[in-house]
């Protein structure tokens, strides 16, 4: 391997990428260890939930705006 393979390889898209940054993007950037199920997601849920009961009512209003426009031929 010559010196200009350590230094800079080709990305996927053919751009010159330093060798450091392909290496800081493999090793993971230092992140600990993930252990799955460890992470409290009730406030996630929640949340979800409260987006998914949001875009409902969005949808219904705009049925009903739809309808209502179709009634009164606007």
């Amino acid at each position: 391997m010559d010196l200009a393979e350590t230094v800079i390889f080709r990305g996927w898209d053919g751009v010159k990428i330093p060798l450091a940054i392909k290496t800081w993007f493999r090793l993971g950037s230092g992140m600990g260890k993930h252990e799955h199920g460890s992470m409290d997601v009730k406030q996630h849920q929640r949340d979800f939930d409260a987006f998914v009961k949001f875009a409902f009512w969005v949808c219904v209003a705009a049925i009903a705006v739809l309808i209502f426009l179709a009634i009164f031929n606007s």
